[in-house]
């Protein structure tokens, strides 16, 4: 942060310093012998004013930089322990525990921390389940940090075949509070409004870091920059970091931080009809279409042939990542399969078996207090920003693909064969007819078909 500051200053000095020689050089050429020689006197004295108060500024700001992590460290965290962050949590200590010359007196402890890594794909709901790990203070939330890496790769020309690979390495870092080859992403987040970065890492918008209020989005006004090793801080005073992506495909891909690193995984599944159905929402021609037709349901049509590709690949990666997570000995103690429709349909009920077999405590008051706040949320008629929102009418969303697609696309879904089997082992009934469908006392949402996939909460 500092250092940034530092070259802007040092390019803005250059840049007056050049200025002025040439209109001073332009100058000297006009003048008589005396004057030239009052003139250069001048000009060598402004010169080093100039210096010495870029010197001065320099200085200050590395003492800042030196300074601003054990200030934040001692008023915001608490206790800086000593602590390795690679494997250790750093337990915030009370303030009093500061003696006047502000060194601590107290014993630090520490613990191992938690590490969730939520894989999902796009449209499952991931944004909710993450949001019931968010809201927790014991937490150091990360929302999807690979987007944020796409958006640099795309900006810096980077092939899209590096994504992954980078994104792996970030992940793995992450989990040990390092944000060292993270540049890109800390600038990002400093120069985010205070609603965007309190998504992206809840913890770094808090009392003291942000102030100010604002009515129209209830929360603060601004927050102040902030640098990878202040992030550090935050993560290592955390019991439980956790990092949610859904451009990873491939569990397999994960063995490397799940063995040395003890990341545990939930894998995060969703009835494939209701992925499509999401899917489609955000189409704008479709939802034109659909208006121009007056239709009220979704068909095959709609469905171009990128977003069968989608689909196909959807059930065949999840089909083998379940089948991964719970079959192969390195994974079995480490992967929780967690279905959508039962976080939707049963939020308090499903959050507290995932935090037990997780083995991170009860569910706090202020997760409780959010689930019941935004899972009756009905979306306002006309608007489509609600579709990105974690807002919802959570137990009449878990099936609404239902209402949303005709008979022949819910066909279409379920019989393609990655998807048939995908939604068989995962406990997803098929439709039959149209009016079984339709009737409301009906539920697609079965039991896991064979005992070896009963560990999944439900």
């Amino acid at each position: 942060m500092t250092s940034d500051l530092g070259n802007d200053t040092v390019m803005l000095s250059n840049r007056i310093l050049f200025f002025i020689s040439f209109e001073h050089v332009f100058c000297l050429l006009n003048m008589n012998s005396f004057k030239k020689k009052v003139y250069l006197l001048t000009f060598i004295a402004v010169i080093l004013v100039i210096l010495n108060f870029s010197a001065s500024i320099f200085d200050e700001n590395a003492i800042n930089a030196s300074k601003l992590d054990e200030i934040y460290t001692r008023k915001f965290l608490g206790h800086k322990c000593n602590c390795q962050a690679s494997n250790l949590d750093r337990s915030t200590i009370r303030r009093d525990s500061f003696d006047a010359n502000g060194i601590d007196s107290a014993d630090c402890n520490c613990k191992q921390q938690t590490r969730i890594l939520l894989l999902a794909a796009m449209r499952t709901g991931s944004s909710f389940l993450g949001k019931l790990f968010a809201e927790n203070d014991d937490v150091f939330y990360l929302y999807e940090p690979g987007r944020l890496l796409m958006t640099y790769l795309q900006r810096e020309n980077s092939t899209s075949n590096l994504l992954e690979s980078k994104l792996l390495d970030i992940i793995s870092n992450i989990f040990q509070c390092s944000f060292t080859d993270m540049d890109f992403y800390v600038k990002a987040l400093n120069r985010m409004p205070v609603p965007l970065r309190r998504l992206e890492i809840p913890a770094t918008v808090t009392n003291g870091i942000c102030d100010g209020y604002n009515t129209s989005t209830d929360d603060f006004i601004r927050c102040q920059p902030i640098s990878k090793s202040f992030i550090s801080l935050v993560c290592t005073n955390k019991k439980h970091v956790v990092i949610k992506t859904i451009r990873i495909n491939n569990l397999n891909l994960l063995r490397g931080p799940i063995q040395n690193k003890n990341v545990k995984v939930v894998h995060l599944i969703r009835d494939p009809r209701g992925v499509i159905a999401s899917r489609l929402l955000l189409v704008p021609l479709v939802r034109k279409r659909m208006r121009l037709e007056k239709r009220k349901f979704f068909d095959i049509t709609d469905v171009t042939n990128d977003l069968k590709s989608i689909m196909r690949n959807y059930c065949s990666n999840w089909l083998k990542n379940m089948q991964i997570g719970h079959q192969m000995i390195r994974f079995k103690n480490n992967y929780v399969a967690l279905r959508y429709e039962d976080v939707a349909t049963h939020p308090v009920k499903t959050i507290n078996a995932l935090y037990n077999e997780l083995g991170i405590g009860s569910v706090p008051y202020k997760v409780k207090t959010w689930i019941e706040e935004n899972t009756h949320f009905s979306s306002p008629t006309g608007r489509i920003s609600w579709l990105y929102t974690t807002k919802r009418n959570s137990s009449a969303n878990a099936e609404s693909w239902r209402s949303k697609m005709s008979l022949e696309l819910v066909e279409y879904v379920q019989n393609l064969p990655n998807c048939e089997e995908f939604m068989e082992l995962a406990g997803y009934k098929k439709v039959g007819n149209l009016s079984v469908m339709m009737d409301p006392s009906e539920t697609f949402i079965g039991k896991p078909l064979a005992k070896e996939y009963n560990k999944q909460l439900i």
